[in-house]
């Protein structure tokens, strides 16, 4: 669970990092958390695969869905008012396998 945390992190820190076009300027949308989470199942079959705290009161979310190849990032805050940073597609989950439950990983 944590490399799956700290993959999302490091790939949402690299897009953070760089500098957005000036001729495609994103405008952020925001509604109840509950709206938008429908929104994203419903519309794009997209599931929370990471999630955060990126402050003790706003929450970060990374939806995605392999079937439709889409992703969306939101932050909620503690109202439970979810912006949405960024979506796109050509999802790709580069995520590590799970060892089965009560196998010994060398930790």
């Amino acid at each position: 669970m944590f490399k799956r945390l700290f993959t999302a992190s490091l790939i949402l820190g690299a897009a953070a990092l760089a500098p957005p076009a000036a001729e495609a300027q994103q405008v952020r949308f925001c509604a109840p958390r509950d709206s938008v989470v429908t929104q994203l199942e419903k519309r794009f079959a997209e599931r929370r695969i990471a999630i955060g705290l990126q402050s003790p009161a706003t929450l970060m979310e990374l939806w995605g869905s392999e079937e439709t190849g889409t992703f969306t990032v939101l932050l909620t805050g503690a109202t439970g008012q979810s912006c949405v940073l960024a979506s796109g597609g050509a999802l790709m989950l580069d995520l590590p396998e799970q060892p089965e439950v009560g196998t010994r990983t060398g930790f």
